[in-house]
């Protein structure tokens, strides 16, 4: 995408991206969010609602680095459960989330995960062995994946 705005500030259907992921988010039975800046930071921080958690990743190294640099404000809300989630995935029902983080995690088995495939990329979010600390973490930078 080129544009001088950071793709999560773009609007689809008349709101910005961003608030519709926040939505969604929200609909899947999230209790706090953080969102993890990067590119145009402020831009995309001053579009955010001020309940929502912000943190910086500076540099920009990709999801999992996202994941360390959120690490301590994670575990600050003493959460069970982690969702992890793009900024610029909208299209997708609260519905699936929902049964996403239903999905039972133990010690030998500490994710549940969902895979994005589309004809350039794959996401993925794998993890140590660690029972996994939770809230809602998502990504807004714009991280290039293969």
């Amino acid at each position: 995408m080129r544009s001088r705005r950071h793709k999560v500030l773009h609007s689809l259907a008349g709101k910005p991206l961003i608030h519709r992921v926040l939505e969604l988010i929200h609909g899947a039975g999230a209790d706090e969010i953080v969102v993890v800046l990067g590119h145009q930071a402020d831009q995309v921080r001053k579009a955010l609602p001020e309940s929502i958690h912000t943190i910086v990743q500076e540099p920009q190294l990709g999801t999992g680095h996202a994941l360390q640099v959120a690490a301590e404000r994670l575990r600050s809300f003493g959460a069970e459960r982690l969702l992890v989630h793009y900024g610029d995935e909208a299209l997708v029902r609260p519905e699936t989330l929902q049964r996403l983080v239903a999905t039972q995690v133990s010690a030998e088995a500490p994710i549940s995960a969902a895979e994005t495939i589309s004809r350039r990329w794959t996401a993925r979010v794998s993890g140590s062995g660690r029972t996994p600390v939770s809230v809602t973490a998502l990504s807004a930078s714009s991280a290039s994946m293969t």
